[in-house]
């Protein structure tokens, strides 16, 4: 008992300095930095204040046109200032700064189900001073904060598939991959690329890689249902990214980004 405790404090202490190091970066100069942040707020007025919500037409950005931002950060957050009043600057700069510290926290028990506890304890400290994430929150990119979080969490529960009877498994992983899918396009992308090309080497060679192809199923068929939950606005969302992302000088400037 007196080792867990001492796991939970450290790992908690860990936790607590990347929150408060975020938060004072997000807020040292008053208000969090980042040129898109206007954007973020332009999505979030479009949720808050149009009626009838068009989660693929931005009423504010740039006089107004169709919205190629993903809307699930900005459901959260305009429901996050609703609920408690908070100033929409100071709720961006918590929601964010949590949600990347949350990052150190998978990161934590990642490493620690694949190698050791003391390894973690070092990943999730080179986590909360992680260069690379403290970057993004200071160009404002907070939808991409936001999956870092869930991929690496939906990862974690596929490890974690044996400690969990199948309905409750499926639908937190469908649930987690939805989100996914509703909130950041290439890092949904990107995490349907990386499982499908593990799931088909799992199927190839199951006895090499230490995984059954009942499991590959069961870490493939969140995608199927994620996407399910999803789908009025990813069958609206895709034709409209597509046409607009439609040429070829474009699709170059993506795919090289």
């Amino acid at each position: 008992m007196l080792k867990a405790t001492r796991t939970h404090l450290l790992l908690l202490s860990i936790f607590t300095f990347a929150f408060l190091y975020r938060m004072l970066l997000m807020l040292w100069d008053g208000f969090p930095p980042g040129a898109d942040i206007g954007l973020h707020n332009s999505v979030i007025y479009s949720i808050t204040g149009s009626g009838n919500t068009d989660f693929l037409y931005n009423f504010f950005h740039i006089g107004g046109g169709v919205s190629l931002t993903f809307p699930g950060y900005h459901i959260f957050t305009a429901a996050v200032i609703m609920l408690t009043g908070l100033p929409e600057y100071f709720a961006h700069a918590a929601i964010v700064s949590l949600f990347s510290s949350l990052t150190v926290l998978c990161a934590f028990l990642i490493t620690r189900r694949v190698w050791s506890t003391s390894a973690a304890y070092i990943v999730a400290f080179l986590a909360a001073i992680s260069r690379f994430d403290i970057e993004m929150l200071l160009w404002a990119g907070y939808p991409n904060v936001i999956t870092l979080v869930l991929i690496p969490l939906t990862f974690y529960l596929y490890l974690q598939k044996e400690r969990f009877s199948k309905t409750p498994f499926l639908v937190s992983t469908s649930i987690l991959v939805g989100l996914l899918f509703l909130t950041h396009s290439l890092s949904a992308a990107m995490f349907v690329g990386i499982t499908v090309a593990t799931v088909f080497f799992v199927l190839v060679w199951p006895k090499t890689l230490g995984a059954s192809r009942k499991t590959a199923l069961y870490w493939f068929l969140p995608i199927v249902f994620g996407a399910a939950l999803v789908l009025p606005f990813l069958m609206q969302a895709i034709p409209t990214y597509l046409s607009e992302y439609g040429s070829i000088e474009i699709a170059q400037a993506t795919l090289s980004a």
